[in-house]
């Protein structure tokens, strides 16, 4: 809440702006982001568990930013042309297919440790990513008086902080995966429980 509080109070305060993007860096700042999503995901395909939960916590993280930015994209598409005009827009098709990746990437991360392991790459890369792209793509205003700047720095640090806290906090910590039992495992039990009823008579 501190952090949210902080970020709306630095959007509100009138100091001079710059704008630094363009819709012509979309191929270099998505690559980027990408590339970088592809690093975190491939380091964690070579650690042990909570490590490879961190890691591709943050690859997925970052691919959801860049879904928020295209879902951003096609919703100014949809604003100012008729709807039928998302069939024809890379934007919509390339949403679709980010989507699913951070998906993915996102169930990786829970299925390779408990919740409160991978939650918080996941929710602290997504803004981060979301934010880049916003300033780098769609030419958001960046506040240049320090005062601003320390505030909406602080603003973003207090909402990591607060996502890795609660993600720590004992009722997630105590969640724990559950194995199920090897088919052959499954089998033996079931065959022994049987045997004590049809020695009984029992059906």
């Amino acid at each position: 809440m501190a952090g949210v509080t902080a970020l709306s109070v630095a959007r509100s305060i009138r100091s001079a702006q710059v704008y630094v993007g363009s819709y012509a860096y979309w191929p270099f700042a998505g690559a980027a982001v990408a590339f970088l999503a592809v690093v975190f995901a491939e380091l964690g395909r070579r650690r042990p568990a909570d490590q490879r939960a961190i890691l591709t916590g943050i690859s997925a993280g970052l691919v959801f930013g860049i879904a928020d930015a295209l879902t951003r994209r096609t919703v100014q598409i949809l604003d100012t042309a008729h709807p039928a005009v998302l069939l024809s827009s890379w934007p919509v098709y390339a949403l679709i297919a980010v989507s699913l990746v951070g998906l993915w990437l996102m169930q990786s991360a829970f299925n390779a440790a408990p919740l409160h392991t991978s939650l918080p790459g996941i929710t602290a890369a997504e803004p981060v990513s979301g934010i880049v792209l916003g300033i780098v793509v769609f030419r958001d205003s960046v506040h240049v008086s320090p005062g601003t700047i320390a505030l909406e720095a602080s603003g973003l640090i207090a909402l990591l902080v607060g996502v890795i806290m609660v993600a720590q906090a004992p009722a997630l910590a105590r969640l724990r995966r559950r194995h199920p039992p090897h088919p052959r495992t499954a089998r033996r039990a079931a065959h022994q429980s049987a045997a004590p009823a049809a020695e009984d008579g029992r059906p």
